[in-house]
Parts: C-alpha cells; sequence; structure tokens
C-alpha cells in the first residue's frame, strides 16, 4: 500500500497547517458554540447595561445582579474557550 502526503494545488506539502486544519475540524463546533455563547451573552450584557439607566433604585440592583451573573458566565465561558484551545495544542502536539 503507497501513502503520500496530501499535497495543495501547487505540489507543496500541506505540513503543520494540515495538521493543524485536521485536528481543528474535530473541535470546530465546539468552538463555534462557545463563540456564539459567548457573543449571545455579551449582547445581552451591553442591552441590559444600557437599559439600566433608566431604571429606578430597586430595579438597579436587580440589574447589578444579573450583571454579576452575566460577567461570571462569561468568565466560564471564557475558562471553556481556553479549554479548547490548550485541546486543540495537545491534539496537534501528539499527532505530530
Amino acid at each position: 500500500m503507497n501513502v503520500t502526503k496530501s499535497c495543495d494545488i501547487n505540489g507543496l506539502d500541506q505540513g503543520r497547517l494540515g495538521e493543524f486544519s485536521r485536528a481543528y475540524a474535530n473541535v470546530h463546533g465546539y468552538v463555534s458554540v462557545c463563540v456564539c455563547l459567548f457573543c449571545i451573552v455579551t449582547n445581552l450584557f451591553n442591552i441590559i447595561s444600557k437599559l439600566a439607566v433608566s431604571l429606578i433604585k430597586i430595579h438597579l440592583i436587580i440589574m447589578m445582579m444579573v450583571i454579576i451573573i452575566t460577567i461570571i458566565i462569561i468568565i466560564i465561558i471564557i475558562i471553556i474557550i481556553i479549554i479548547i484551545i490548550i485541546i486543540i495544542i495537545i491534539i496537534i502536539i501528539c499527532n505530530m
């Protein structure tokens, strides 16, 4: 059985870029979901923060709790994204 490395249209070896592409393809869906969730949360945070100016004091307290929870969620999402990036790097290193 003859096994050769894949080449691009110019005949150049894809090398590490090709390896990264294949490794990233396995986690692309998860990364995309994390990015979308991050964007949704930050957009909600933006909307809430713009509405907070016109609220009365009791609503401001509730809004502050929502903002704190939103910030916590954003931090959790960032941690998840960092973990996924670390997993991608480990996959790439293990496949070398």
